[in-house]
């Protein structure tokens, strides 16, 4: 593979995550309510506890699309130039 595809699919790769991190910050803020009462009831969870594990896991998965995703492939955008 060389570094022309490695940047176009790490490029691609980072929209997808982009796109999906962006879902899940919308099902969190439109639809909080069903969100929020799905998840009680699967996890047997407060409300609270629920918006905070909401807030860390979007939290980490952001820090995963950067590390993983957004830094290679500026790196190679950068090397490629």
């Amino acid at each position: 593979m060389d570094m022309t595809a490695l940047t176009s699919f790490l490029g691609w790769t980072l929209v997808l995550h982009v796109v999906l991190l962006l879902v899940m910050a919308t099902f969190v803020t439109v639809g909080r309510g069903t969100v929020i009462a799905l998840h009680q009831k699967l996890l047997g969870m407060d409300e609270a506890a629920l918006i905070a594990l909401y807030v860390q896991v979007i939290g980490q998965y952001k820090i995963l699309v950067l590390v993983f995703s957004a830094v290679p492939y500026l790196a190679l955008k950068l090397l490629g130039s």
